[in-house]
């Protein structure tokens, strides 16, 4: 007998067999005749958030970063410039303000080298990287100089290793002003 079988994308805990539809009929004398049969997947396919977490990196030195930690990378630095450059206002989502964000227009609009800014913000795509921090945070730290802002590298790399672990958390759903509120919460006395 051919049969297919189907399961839910946002589950993986439940699958579901059916034969062929001009199948059903070929069942032998000694099974059953059935449309389908359902039953749960073993449990050790099932995402749950002890399986799926990940150990924060120690953002020191040169990091190799999987996608979930590259994006939450990125969208930390994005954000933690917004605030320190008194930038932190907007009624957008962040799907609609990481394409516009400051830290993205001040890149495009210099012609100072940041290289390792820009590839990280502006080129990194949905991969992996591996990054030296240590660069990544010294021109961070050029840009809020020059926008009136001394932070040290020492803050910069506290900042980052505060707000990390909420950055991970955010969608691209969320609402900046609630994204800015908990940053401001988060990184506050900081600045």
């Amino acid at each position: 007998m051919v049969k297919t079988a189907a399961a839910l994308r946002s589950s993986t805990a439940f699958l579901e067999e059916s034969p062929l539809t001009d199948q059903a009929s070929l069942s032998g004398p000694h099974e059953t005749p059935h449309r389908y049969a359902s039953h749960e997947t073993p449990h050790n396919h099932i995402p749950t958030k002890e399986r799926i977490a990940r150990k924060q990196p120690v953002f020191r030195g040169v990091c190799k970063l999987d996608p979930i930690q590259s994006k939450a990378l990125h969208r930390c630095v994005l954000i933690i410039d917004a605030v320190i450059r008194r930038a932190d206002h907007s009624s957008a989502i962040y799907r609609a303000w990481k394409g516009r964000s400051p830290l993205k227009r001040l890149l495009w609009a210099t012609d100072e080298k940041l290289p390792t800014l820009d590839l990280f913000i502006l080129k990194q795509g949905n991969s992996g990287i591996t990054i030296d921090v240590e660069t990544l945070l010294s021109e961070l730290v050029t840009v809020w100089a020059k926008s009136g802002r001394q932070i040290d590298l020492e803050v910069a790399h506290k900042l980052i290793d505060l707000y990390f672990s909420i950055a991970v958390t955010i969608r691209s759903n969320d609402e900046m002003h609630l994204i800015f509120e908990a940053a401001n919460r988060q990184i506050g006395e900081f600045l």
